[in-house]
């Protein structure tokens, strides 16, 4: 079942994603600055983004959207955010959630699966990852969800990749909320230091730099 599962999601993601343009929206300080969504770009987000894209008034798609089970059940207000979104592919840890949920299986064109501790990407972006130590001192051995978008867009090949609201080793939420749980710190640092190495297609959109490191989705 969870190769049938990885099958699915390669071959949904894999035709979402390759040759276009992404913009990855986080939670972090500096989506405040983010007022309207820029044309051509597949628009990616996860967590509490769902809230700041009602904030703004985005009526579009968004193409992709994930957050954990537990995530959604102990922040409520995701949920009442994302009944009035119109959601591409929803990418979840656990499908029963949502199945029992009828008015958020309502909002998404696609429900696909994920375990969002797996590295399996990882791997393949980073080969050797563990073997070089890059993830010694994490406080988890997995990225946060917002990495998990960026892992999807480099894996599935986008053509350019824009960030904002990744805002590393900077606390709190565009909505002014701390962020008490951040237990992503080392490893998310870690992995994009590498990427930013490696790859020369992620920009942040909010100071245009190529190659800048920012924090990551809460």
């Amino acid at each position: 079942m969870r190769q049938w599962y990885q099958f699915i999601r390669y071959i949904f993601l894999s035709r979402l994603i390759k040759g276009k343009r992404v913009l990855v929206i986080g939670s972090g300080l500096s989506a405040r600055k983010l007022n309207r969504i820029p044309e051509g770009f597949l628009v990616f987000t996860c967590n509490r983004g769902i809230k700041l894209l009602n904030d703004i008034k985005f009526n579009g798609t968004i193409d992709l959207y994930i957050s954990p089970a537990d995530c959604l059940e102990n922040y409520r207000e995701i949920g009442e955010n994302l009944q009035s979104a119109k959601i591409k592919i929803f990418i979840i840890d656990n499908l029963y959630y949502i199945k029992n949920r009828p008015f958020l299986k309502k909002t998404c064109q696609c429900l696909l699966q994920d375990d969002f501790t797996s590295n399996r990407y990882l791997r393949s972006l980073i080969p050797g990852l563990e073997r070089l130590g890059k993830l010694k001192g994490s406080s988890v051995p997995w990225t946060s969800t917002g990495m998990r978008l960026l892992q999807y867009a480099l894996y599935f090949k986008a053509k350019e990749i824009y960030l904002i609201g990744l805002d590393l080793d900077t606390n709190g939420y565009f909505d002014g909320q701390q962020n008490l749980l951040y237990d992503h710190v080392d490893i998310d640092n870690n992995v994009m230091r590498l990427w930013l190495e490696k790859y020369n297609n992620i920009y942040s959109l909010t100071k245009g730099a190529q190659g800048e490191l920012l924090s990551l989705i809460r």
